[in-house]
């Protein structure tokens, strides 16, 4: 039998009817709410006003000046496609101060460091970020219009690219249920959206891209019926998506056990894509972390072996940092940290931080920290990173409506 967990990650149309209807729940989320980690609520900091850098600091008391700011992290709502976006300047010891929240489209957030963008299931808004992180909508598009029945599909997760300026949204039912496509938009140094052209049709498409060092490759994921593949794509100098063969097989596992691909992150610096992999079939099979060496057809080669795991079951994301070394992992037993080789071995590094708090998603900046958000203390976490090592900022957990997608943007 299909598991939950990969059930709605390859039957879009009942992701749309939630989409439309707005009701909670994550499917890869924990059922536990163990708030130990730290309350939200006790450390959410002081708002400001005009987009000013004044006021405490998660609740520490120290406020942030616009030099000491090294990026501006932001989160949307859970499952909730019109809502607030909840922005944090973060200082560069990890502390932060809460910037105005905005409301509006707040799904599946996105940044190119200029704009971050969001989509209520329907329109794609671009936000400015402006003096402090405060944000001010620029330019809203209709996300679904080009698509083969606009009326029944919608905006799902949106990518990317690394150069900031192709951004490509999963469409739900782009062509009746099930069948799905990438919407290409660009981005423009105004933040002014658009309409490019549309992939090719798969019933696998849906998930998050992410590209080559070089970007010129994308991949994603996708488990249709417990079809196990990684769909990649040569990405053209003007952005369009060509399909190419991944040749992606999955790790070696029980013979009774079926391997989903999950979240995947390639690396800034090196070849190497690395990819959660989610066992279905067993009983209490835990989650797995392999990587892939990246050849120069796009092509993947085999799967390394799983990654050691130090004490957690599920992951629910996983991204490598800006310098290629490390990946950090969101579990629902903490944050855990993987060194990274050239080749693409995977090091545990110590056990999970903040074992008692399940994250949903994690994201880097090019400072070293570590943020990850959880739906079920409705906190943003911020973590120093030290050669691997996290140790919680003063001031985290910071306190958000509804926690659900993460987006980290360097200060300009």
């Amino acid at each position: 039998m299909l598991g939950l967990k990969k059930y709605l990650t390859v039957l879009g149309v009942l992701f749309l009817s939630f989409l439309f209807s707005s009701c909670g729940g994550n499917s890869r989320s924990s059922s536990s709410n163990n708030n130990t980690g730290g309350n939200p609520s006790a450390n959410s900091g002081t708002t400001t006003t005009g987009g000013s850098n004044t006021g405490s600091s998660g609740g520490n008391g120290s406020g942030s000046s616009a030099s000491s700011i090294a990026s501006y992290a932001y989160v949307g709502n859970n499952n909730v496609i019109t809502g607030t976006i909840s922005g944090f300047a973060i200082n560069a010891d990890g502390t932060a101060t809460a910037i105005p929240a905005v409301n509006g489209a707040s799904g599946e957030l996105a940044t190119n460091n200029h704009f971050l963008l969001a989509t209520d299931g329907t329109n794609i808004v671009s936000y400015s970020i402006g003096s402090g992180g405060a944000l001010s909508q620029v330019a809203t598009i209709n996300g679904v219009a080009h698509n083969d029945t606009p009326s029944d599909s919608a905006v799902g997760v949106m990518s990317l690219d690394r150069s900031g300026a192709s951004l490509y949204a999963g469409e739900i039912n782009f062509q009746g249920t099930d069948n799905g496509a990438f919407a290409h938009f660009q981005i423009g140094s105004d933040g002014k959206i658009a309409w490019a052209d549309n992939s090719s049709i798969s019933s696998n498409f849906g998930s998050a891209l992410t590209f080559s060092q070089d970007d010129k490759y994308a991949y994603g994921h996708g488990c249709y019926f417990l079809t196990f593949e990684v769909p990649a794509f040569s990405r053209g100098t003007n952005g369009t998506l060509t399909p190419v063969a991944s040749n992606a097989q999955p790790p070696a596992v029980a013979e009774s056990t079926d391997i989903c691909p999950g979240p995947s992150s390639a690396s800034p610096t090196g070849d190497v894509l690395v990819s959660v992999m989610f066992p279905e079939g067993q009983q209490g099979a835990t989650d797995l972390l392999v990587s892939y060496q990246i050849h120069s057809d796009g092509s993947l080669g085999p799967p390394s072996a799983p990654a050691a795991n130090p004490g957690f079951h599920a992951i629910n994301d996983a991204k490598v940092d800006p310098s290629g070394s490390y990946v950090a992992v969101a579990t629902d037993a903490g944050v855990q940290m993987y060194s990274l080789s050239s080749t693409g071995a995977l090091s545990p590094i110590g056990t999970p931080v903040t074992s008692n708090v399940t994250f949903n998603n994690v994201q880097w900046d090019a400072a070293g920290h570590v943020f990850a958000t959880s739906t079920t203390t409705n906190g943003l976490y911020v973590f120093n990173n030290t050669n691997g090592a996290l140790t919680q900022a003063s001031g985290s957990p910071h306190a958000v409506t509804n926690a659900g997608t993460l987006a980290v943007a360097s200060a300009k």
